[in-house]
């Protein structure tokens, strides 16, 4: 009975796969865009995304701004081990 109800189970997958590369290739047809409109349209999508992330660097600017205000001591001696690390490294190298 267990090896039945297997069957059944991957029986299901398998044509749950073939629904899945069937929808897979129709999607793939070729685009009737020209490619002009491609890369315009890549173009836009890239500077939004550069704005997402200059939004989150500026709000993570801030947020360390307001860090080393409230914590200055460590955030001196922080910066002077991190020098100190990377001098290390970089003598090593």
């Amino acid at each position: 009975m267990p090896e039945s109800k297997h069957a059944d189970e991957l029986a299901e997958l398998r044509a749950e796969l073939q629904k899945a590369a069937a929808a897979s290739t129709a999607r793939s047809a070729p685009d009737p865009k020209p490619p002009a409109a491609e890369s315009s349209e890549i173009g836009r999508e890239v500077e939004r995304l550069l704005h997402e992330l200059q939004s989150a660097l500026s709000e993570r600017a801030e947020g360390a701004e307001e860090v080393i205000a409230e914590h200055p001591l460590p955030a001196v001696a922080a910066a002077f081990l991190l020098g100190l690390a990377v001098g290390w490294i970089a003598r090593r190298s």
